[in-house]
């Protein structure tokens, strides 16, 4: 599934149940998590775009093609695979009936060239999540971000609408996505190291293998395997080198809000409260 993906990542990201007879393009694929789930509903062409390379992950670098390499030959997948830039989608020569793209054009620093790239191979439906700005709507508005943020420009959704309709999109449905679940989700999942001196880090689950040294206080640990947990970014260490840590930690009172309330009457609370962000998470899915 990709380390970062929720449980059911497909229902929480309000994907059509099934892809019985579609093509499927997945543009930031990742390590494919929504490619390999789309073949499973019964997508018959089903291509995976990435800034594939053979370095480490970073959200403007590009991602590791060998998870996705892997995750292929597993399932004894027809997935196809190319390292190809959504600025580059229109020499694929080819449309499809659905195309995907999550958590991607915040940080381009060209979103209008990225939509019309994803509007001129989609052939049908676009589903198009991303944080949006919730602000000035019904007045379009891209606001730069790069000045505090990692990320290059936030649009409102009445200003992606407006360019998507540009573009031969007639039809919207805007559905909001809780990242709260999502991110309550990672907390749980993954705790992080608390030790704070220097440790072994072996390059796989075993003491035979290449190892080297470093510190690795708050760190997530996503994998465990025997007698070794995974620590992001760095590589394998021995479950007795290493002391662990829970992320986050909630009062009595929010815990038993959460254990009571909906997610959308929780999300209600939020906003009441003024806690939600200026950014919200929203799925639009376009239809031409």
């Amino acid at each position: 599934m990709g380390y970062l993906s929720l449980p059911n990542e497909w229902e929480h990201n309000h994907m059509a149940t099934t892809m019985q007879g579609q093509s499927f393009l997945d543009v930031g694929a990742n390590d494919g998590y929504f490619v390999f789930e789309a073949e499973k509903r019964g997508a018959k062409r089903i291509l995976a775009t990435d800034i594939y390379h053979n370095g480490r992950n970073g959200n403007t670098g590009g991602w590791n093609i060998e998870g996705i390499q892997i995750l292929k030959e597993h399932f004894n997948s027809k997935v196809e695979i190319m390292p190809k830039s959504i600025y580059d989608l229109h020499e694929l020569n080819e449309t499809f009936d659905v195309v995907l793209c999550t958590n991607v054009i915040s940080w381009l620093d060209n979103i209008n060239e990225a939509l019309k790239q994803l509007a001129q191979v989609c052939n049908q439906t676009l589903y198009l999540k991303d944080g949006f700005l919730m602000r000035y709507d019904p007045e379009p508005v891209l606001q730069y971000e790069k000045g505090k943020s990692l990320v290059a420009f936030r649009a409102n959704l009445s200003y992606i609408k407006e360019v998507l309709s540009s573009h031969g999109f007639q039809r919207f449905q805007i559905i909001p996505v809780v990242s709260h679940r999502h991110f309550e989700w990672q907390m749980s999942a993954f705790p992080l190291v608390s030790s704070t001196n220097a440790i072994t880090i072996y390059d796989l689950p075993d003491t035979q293998s290449s190892h080297s040294t470093a510190v690795c206080s708050d760190l997530w640990i996503l994998a465990d395997e025997g007698d070794f947990y995974f620590i992001k970014n760095t590589g394998w260490v021995k479950k007795s080198d290493v002391k662990i840590k829970p992320r986050g930690h909630k009062s009595l009172m929010g815990k038993l809000i959460r254990a009571v309330m909906s997610e959308e009457q929780y999300g209600a609370y939020i906003r009441r409260k003024g806690l939600e962000k200026y950014v919200k998470s929203y799925m639009i899915v376009a239809q031409k």
